[in-house]
C-alpha cells in the first residue's frame, strides 16, 4: 500500500488495496452525473462498471452507513443509473479490495463504503445549479453529427443545510438534487457513413431486419424505432438525517 500527501489540509490518501475519498476532495473534482460512485475511478484497482480488482461489476459491495445498498434483482447493480443519494450528502468513502475482513459479505472483487455528512452546531448551507447543451460540445462528434442532430440539455440543481436544533445535544442535516435533461437516446443510427461503421450495419441491410420483423412478427411500423428518440427524463435524490 503506498501513501500520498496530495495538499489537501495535509491529509494523507491511501491509494492500493483502501483508497479513500473525503469531503475535500468530493467538493473539489467535478462529477457530472453527481454520483459518488463515478470518483471510484481514482482506486487503481478500480475497472469499468465499478467493478474492482479484476472482478465483475457485479461482485462489488456498496453500503452507504453501513446498510448495503445493492440491487439484488441484478446479483448487486447500485449506482449505475440515476444517483442514489445526493453528492453533497456524502462525507467520504473508500474504496476497498482485499482488506475487508469476514464481517463484510457479498463481495468477490471489493466494496464501496460511503458515510453521509450530519450537522454540527456550527449552522452552514449551499445552494448550487448546472447548466450544459450541445452549444458546450465540439461542433461535430465522432460519428459525424452536428449539433443540430444531437441537442442536449441538462440542468441540475440543488441545495444542502446542516445546523444544531438543540445544542450539543441534537443536529440535522439535509441535501436534495435534482436533473432535468431533454438529452435524446440514439438507438440504431445509421443516418452518416460514420455511424453506420460505429453501429457495424449498413443502413440497407437495417431496412431490410425492419422489413422482416414486420411482416413475419408483426411489429409495429407506427412508432419511432431507430435514430433519435426524444426523451425528457427527471431524476430527484434527497437525505434527510437527524442525530
Amino acid at each position: 500500500v503506498g501513501v500520498r500527501t496530495d495538499g489537501i489540509e495535509g491529509r494523507e490518501h491511501r491509494i492500493g488495496g483502501s483508497t479513500r475519498v473525503d469531503r475535500q476532495v468530493i467538493a473539489a473534482l467535478p462529477v457530472a452525473d453527481r454520483n459518488f460512485a463515478s470518483l471510484t475511478a481514482l482506486s487503481p484497482m478500480s475497472g469499468t462498471q465499478l467493478s474492482l480488482g479484476g472482478m465483475r461489476w457485479t461482485s462489488t459491495d456498496i453500503r452507504i452507513d453501513g446498510l448495503q445498498s445493492r440491487n439484488m434483482l441484478r446479483a448487486g447493480e447500485a449506482n449505475g443509473g440515476p444517483a442514489l443519494i445526493p453528492l453533497d450528502a456524502v462525507r467520504e468513502f473508500e474504496v476497498n479490495t482485499a482488506t475487508f475482513d469476514v464481517s463484510h459479505g457479498r463481495q468477490g472483487g471489493g466494496q464501496i463504503a460511503a458515510a453521509t455528512r450530519f450537522g454540527s452546531n456550527v449552522t452552514a448551507g449551499g445552494v448550487f445549479t448546472s447548466y450544459r447543451n450541445q452549444d458546450l460540445a465540439a461542433g461535430t462528434d465522432f460519428q459525424g453529427r452536428t449539433r443540430d442532430a444531437r441537442q442536449a440539455r441538462v440542468q441540475q440543481t440543488g441545495f444542502s443545510a446542516g445546523g444544531p436544533i438543540v445544542r450539543d445535544v441534537a443536529h440535522f442535516f439535509a441535501a436534495y438534487e435534482r436533473q432535468d435533461s431533454n438529452e435524446p437516446l440514439f438507438n440504431g443510427d445509421v443516418s452518416t457513413s460514420q455511424a453506420q461503421l460505429a453501429a457495424g450495419i449498413n443502413r440497407d441491410s437495417l431496412a431490410r431486419v425492419l422489413d422482416v420483423l414486420g411482416r413475419l412478427y408483426g411489429t409495429s411500423a407506427g412508432p419511432k424505432q431507430l435514430g433519435r428518440l426524444d426523451r425528457k427524463p427527471v431524476s430527484q435524490s434527497a437525505l434527510v438525517r437527524v442525530d
